[in-house]
């Protein structure tokens, strides 16, 4: 497959967040690797928060958002480290992991999440891409 990545275009979107809706845009244009709507990507950030310490966070595509046409509002973000204490479950059920999610949001008008998501050490992620080494909940 063609890489569809274009340096100059790539640079009009500046910061992670950004980056991410590029390379999101880029994945849902491509009809053999997601279908029409579909796809998850995510970045992992540190953000200051209205308290002014630094925070991780996780920016998820939301539910219903359209890959090929995505805005950086398309993306909820996630506290990171409580997340990750949930990895540490033996066991969590969709309705918890998903009530886990909306308490973790830190923007109120976020988009819903539905999926589940893998947890991996790298910065961005494509679900259907990355091999995922660790799962954060049993399947």
């Amino acid at each position: 497959m063609k890489s569809l990545w274009n340096d100059e275009e790539a640079s009009l979107y500046q910061g992670e967040l950004s980056q991410r809706v590029y390379s999101s845009r880029l994945l849902g244009r491509e009809p053999a690797l997601v279908l029409h709507g579909g796809g998850n990507t995510s970045v992992k950030l540190n953000e200051k928060n209205l308290l002014g310490e630094e925070e991780a966070l996780l920016y998820v595509k939301g539910s219903g958002a359209d890959l090929e046409h995505i805005e950086a509002s398309g993306f909820a973000p996630v506290r990171l480290n409580p997340l990750l204490k949930l990895a540490t479950l033996p066991a969590l059920s969709d309705p918890e992991m998903v009530n886990a999610l909306r308490t973790q949001m830190t923007r109120a008008d976020a988009p819903r999440l539905r999926s589940r998501r893998s947890c991996t050490p790298s910065c961005r992620i494509d679900s259907w891409t990355i091999p995922t080494p660790m799962r954060c909940w049993p399947s």
